[in-house]
């Protein structure tokens, strides 16, 4: 009796997704944003690194301190709303 209806679900399921599936006669192709939309912007880069080593490391330090702390920010942004529902 259960495979029935299992069977009878699949059917419906796949006339469905066949049923509602896009035709191939739209001709529509999708509108993309502006190039200057898509370019990253690198101004904020340093273009020249400094000749002392201890200069380079404490730049490099301070970039991965603060996507470090990005990172972390976001995670307990993301994951403390979900500890209610988990412990209810």
């Amino acid at each position: 009796m259960d495979r029935k209806i299992l069977t009878i679900l699949a059917a419906v399921f796949v006339l469905l997704i066949t049923g509602i599936s896009c035709s191939e006669d739209e001709d529509t192709q999708p509108e993309l944003p502006p190039v200057d939309a898509l370019v990253m912007d690198f101004s904020q880069f340093i273009d020249n690194p400094s000749p002392q080593k201890s200069m380079n490391l404490t730049v490099s330090f301070q970039n991965a301190l603060y996507s470090y702390t990005t990172v972390a920010v976001w995670n307990v942004l993301v994951t403390a709303p979900m500890i209610v529902p988990v412990y209810a």
